[in-house]
């Protein structure tokens, strides 16, 4: 709660009150509700819903959205502008912007980069396990066996491919 308190008070340091008046506020995320409550928010959302109202906005032929945090990962179907399904991995941390940060660093790339130099790979390493711990596990040892690293790169998107098989 200081954290979000803090943030408040150095957004309010550079907002300009005689330009700009607030007329609404709004929430999302896991302390939603808390920092809702703080703020006197006028609407507060979970993450599903302002993932697909914000995309939909921006693109709105959107159809897929993936969204990879830090902590966790989402799938979210959307139709005709509307989320009609989504999938997360809630048990573990794979495949999360953590995880593929740490892997980034281990091979000396940047996360940013991780794309392009899979797009290198026609052959992934599988990384079977679905638990972080593991993955991370199999990650070091393949990594040891000098697999070069566009197909160390390449086998991150099934971390992607395993969380859409969880929707319809």
């Amino acid at each position: 709660m200081g954290a979000a308190r803090k943030l408040i008070e150095l957004l309010e340091k550079q907002f300009d009150k005689e330009k700009y008046q607030i007329v609404a506020t709004g929430t999302t995320g896991s302390a939603r509700k808390l920092v809702g409550a703080m703020l006197g928010a006028t609407m507060v959302k979970n993450e599903i819903t302002a993932h697909a109202v914000g995309t939909t906005t921006l693109y709105p032929d959107v159809r897929t959205i993936l969204e990879i945090g830090g902590q966790d990962s989402k799938i979210i179907l959307v139709e005709n502008g509307v989320a009609v399904d989504y999938a997360m991995n809630t048990l573990c941390a794979a495949g999360t912007g953590s995880f593929l940060s740490s892997q980034a660093k281990r091979l000396g790339v940047e996360v940013e980069d991780f794309g392009k130099i899979a797009l290198t790979s026609k052959h992934p390493t599988q990384l079977a396990a679905r638990c972080t711990v593991l993955r991370n596990r199999i990650w070091c040892i393949r990594s040891r066996w000098a697999i070069p690293k566009r197909i160390l790169c390449r086998s991150l998107p099934f971390c992607c491919q395993q969380l859409s098989e969880q929707c319809g």
